[in-house]
């Protein structure tokens, strides 16, 4: 979620955890991410699948010039 959206969410969806500092979330499964950050997620179910240097195949492949360091938050999403 985009930092600027954070006090309305949390107004909108008191229960729920709004995630600011990581590039997506991993919750058993569901994986969501601001538009942003979807080469972070990209490379990580990757890297996930693939392998570390099929990853970075792909980011280069994709000028994506610095190394994408892992950013995903596993299942912090639900703490209701």
């Amino acid at each position: 979620m985009h930092f600027t959206l954070r006090d309305k969410f949390k107004e909108t969806f008191p229960r729920a955890v709004a995630v600011i500092d990581k590039s997506f979330v991993d919750d058993r499964g569901i994986i969501t991410c601001p538009g942003g950050a979807a080469i972070d997620l990209a490379a990580s179910l990757i890297r996930r699948h693939c392998g570390a240097v099929r990853a970075q195949k792909g980011l280069d492949y994709l000028l994506v010039d610095e190394r994408r360091e892992e950013q995903e938050c596993t299942g912090c999403a639900r703490r209701l």
